[in-house]
């Protein structure tokens, strides 16, 4: 996972320097610019259109990666585990913040509303009227960048809730990641053996035929129950859970009650 974002990093990086802005760099100190003065042309949102539908595209992907990664919580020290906490929510908050000013600037840009004038001043401090196009794609892949660093800190330190197989009190409440998990606690091609007995007195019913069919399918095996009114079915298909046994001509069981034991 950390090679997936240093590998989104370095494209969102990539991307950023693609864009051909008039005046490249970062400016020293205020710019002075306007929101007058800051315009873009329809060539500038399109840039900004496919490099935001490129970065969401990557955010998104990384973001279900590391949600659905399954992470134990660390032995460490409860100092470490603040400190590592407070970076990780501070990553968090960061992020949000270069993307809610992004957001605020080109609404700035796209409407000359100037509400978000001290959000636009912040963004022209950094960034020259020549580059907005630039600042705009740099601090916005930056900000869910940082938020992604955030939140997979928070997962590493503190495991995943929602995938996780720890602190969970029996097996029963687990969640298997990519497979069923009924079929991860059950055999295949197990050996089935049942007990039939009368409904009304409980007692063992011998030499009685014993029907196993698949619950789906047409597949079915047959046996006679033994003195103990025990059948047993060796290497059946599948799963114990595919299959049903009854007595035959009592499939509703109403005279009979078939056990697995």
């Amino acid at each position: 996972m950390r090679g997936k974002l240093v590998s989104a990093f370095i494209l969102i990086a990539l991307l950023a320097t693609l864009i051909p802005p008039a005046q490249a760099g970062v400016a020293s100190g205020m710019s002075g610019a306007t929101t007058s003065a800051v315009t873009l042309n329809s060539h500038d949102y399109f840039n900004i259109f496919v490099a935001a539908l490129i970065i969401l595209n990557v955010f998104f992907v990384l973001l279900y990666k590391i949600s659905r990664r399954q992470s134990p919580k660390k032995e460490i020290s409860r100092f470490v585990h603040l400190v590592v906490s407070l970076l990780a929510f501070l990553l968090i908050a960061i992020g949000s913040v270069l993307v809610i000013i992004v957001a605020l600037v080109l609404i700035t840009i796209s409407t000359d509303i100037t509400a978000f004038s001290s959000a636009f001043d912040f963004f022209t401090y950094f960034f020259t009227e020549g580059s907005t196009v630039f600042g705009i794609i740099l601090a916005g892949s930056s900000g869910l960048l940082l938020f992604l660093i955030g939140y997979y800190m928070l997962i590493l330190l503190h495991g995943n809730p929602l995938t996780d197989t720890t602190a969970m009190p029996t097996g029963s409440g687990a969640v298997s990641k990519g497979t069923d998990l009924q079929k991860t606690i059950t055999p295949t091609n197990p050996n089935l053996r049942f007990k039939v007995v009368k409904k009304d007195t409980g007692k063992p019913v011998p030499d009685v035929k014993v029907i196993l069919k698949k619950r789906e399918g047409i597949t079915f095996h047959t046996k006679f129950t033994d003195f103990n009114g025990e059948v047993r079915f060796e290497n059946v298909e599948g799963h114990a859970y595919d299959w049903q046994a009854f007595v035959e001509g009592d499939e509703t069981r109403e005279m009979f009650r078939v056990m697995q034991v």
